[in-house]
């Protein structure tokens, strides 16, 4: 049967959609669970996980720990490794004194995503911000959240890729602000679409079904019926999705990755 697909059309849960249905991951997941992890819950609407293990046989895949591949990304809590992002930004818990109100720092319990927080077992620390149509994921070290009643920094102490963190940074900023729409379409790829679609028919295949299943999957179910001269035209389209979604399944999701800037 089909995997229920998330309508959280980002690069990440794009990525995710590929990896969640890689059969190597799923027998690694399978053979690794019940995953160490611990969970807080920080207020109503964000998690903190902590990792009592580190997860290095994850990391050909992307993750910096195992996710569950029957959720989806925003279920599963899925966490990218930085170093698959193009402009990853580090952050800092402000001291108290510093915060000046006026100028609108990042107060997390107030910023307007599904967020989520993850600690692994090196000491890294990960926060990550979702919306319809955004993926943000900020990094530093040594932190441990006991509350969202924080107020945040974004660091652009290095050189190397300053342009692209100081625009993933004004995009943090124009989302807090209101300056973007909360539902703004900042990481969705131009033909989000064609991913789902790849991945409904890669299902459908997979699992025994026809190329009329996907055909009426994909375009309808009378498609068929009132198209009957279209079945080879309709049957090279699905077919160039299951395609896709093969050429993604061999390692193409970091490329999606890591198209999120």
């Amino acid at each position: 049967m089909p995997y229920k697909i998330s309508p959280w059309n980002t690069f990440p849960s794009s990525s995710w959609e590929v990896v969640r249905r890689v059969e190597s991951y799923k027998k690694l997941y399978a053979k690794t669970a019940p995953i160490d992890l611990l969970a807080a819950q920080l207020s109503d609407d964000a998690v903190q996980l902590t990792a009592l293990k580190l997860y290095p046989e994850f990391e050909k895949y992307g993750l910096l720990f195992p996710a569950n591949p029957e959720l989806s990304a925003v279920d599963a809590n899925v966490f990218w490794h930085p170093d698959h992002f193009s402009s990853a930004v580090r952050f800092h818990v402000l001291e108290v004194a510093s915060v000046r109100p006026e100028a609108r720092p990042i107060k997390l319990s107030d910023y307007p995503a599904k967020r989520s927080y993850f600690k692994g077992a090196d000491g890294s620390y990960h926060a990550r911000f979702l919306g319809a149509g955004f993926w943000f994921q900020l990094h530093c070290d040594d932190l441990d959240l006991g509350s969202e009643d924080v107020y945040i920094g974004l660091e652009f102490n290095h050189a190397k890729g300053r342009e692209k963190r100081l625009k993933t940074a004004a995009l943090i900023f124009g989302i807090l602000d209101g300056s973007l729409p909360a539902r703004t379409n900042i990481h969705t790829p131009k033909r989000a679409d064609l991913h789902r679609s790849a991945a409904l028919v890669y299902d459908i295949r997979s699992s025994g079904g026809s190329w009329k299943d996907a055909i009426e999957a994909h375009f309808g179910k009378k498609y068929l019926i009132k198209n009957p001269d279209k079945f080879e035209y309709a049957r090279t389209i699905v077919r160039n999705h299951y395609l896709r979604a093969e050429s993604q399944l061999r390692g193409q999701f970091l490329k999606i990755l890591n198209q999120t800037r």
